[in-house]
């Protein structure tokens, strides 16, 4: 599940500094570092589809998020502290009624990361897609990553040989840093070098068959 766009910037403006914390996101963000070591940046009340009340906390990435997880599920231990201190800051600063139960909340993780990098390539796509010549067929951005697709399959290797594909990545690297405000791509835009003849042989010509 992705932020809206008035969360995401909401979260972004409490990052800057632009917003104010509340006293409740305050002291919910001093007992996270102090319970789990871990940084958040908002917290969201909202119901599910089924109109159960949710409590969505903003992490910075899926690493940080997995903390919270135990295999595939919530650790339900981790949630029900987060039930337990939420709704005694609701209580406490005499706001977000229907959280003053603990046990009525569903708490989830959100993260920010993956949202800023993909709107950041997004915004750059004209520059980077301009790169899209000789041996190229196409450029796109897939999410938070780049995927160049080269005519065929002996050029992918070729190119990663002289050296084309690696100097690729560094001026789409270099294009996006200048613009890279929170460090999302301090290692480098994430490319991924492909053919137009996989995407034909293997995914029958669709790009909604290989981005899925």
């Amino acid at each position: 599940m992705f932020l809206n766009d008035e969360e995401y910037e909401q979260v972004l403006a409490l990052i800057d500094g632009r917003a104010p914390k509340s006293p409740l996101l305050q002291e919910l963000t001093l007992w996270v570092k102090q319970e789990f070591n871990v940084d958040i940046y908002d917290y969201i009340c909202d119901k599910t589809k089924n109109g159960l009340t949710r409590l969505r906390i903003v992490v910075w990435d899926y690493t940080v998020a997995g903390r919270f997880r135990n295999g595939a599920n919530y650790d339900i231990k981790k949630q029900r502290k987060f039930q337990v201190e939420f709704s005694e800051l609701a209580r406490k600063y005499g706001i977000h009624p229907e959280y003053h139960k603990a046990d009525t909340v569903f708490v989830c993780f959100e993260t920010i990361r993956d949202q800023i990098a993909g709107k950041t390539l997004w915004n750059l796509k004209d520059h980077i897609y301009a790169l899209q010549k000789d041996d190229i067929w196409k450029i796109t951005i897939i999410f938070e990553s780049v995927h160049i697709f080269y005519e065929t399959d002996a050029q992918i290797a070729a190119h990663e040989a002289d050296g084309t594909s690696r100097m690729l990545k560094g001026t789409i690297t270099g294009i996006v840093r200048t613009y890279d405000r929170y460090q999302v791509f301090r290692d480098g835009v994430p490319c991924v070098f492909t053919s137009h003849q996989t995407l034909n042989e293997k995914y029958k010509g669709s790009m909604f068959f290989y981005t899925r």
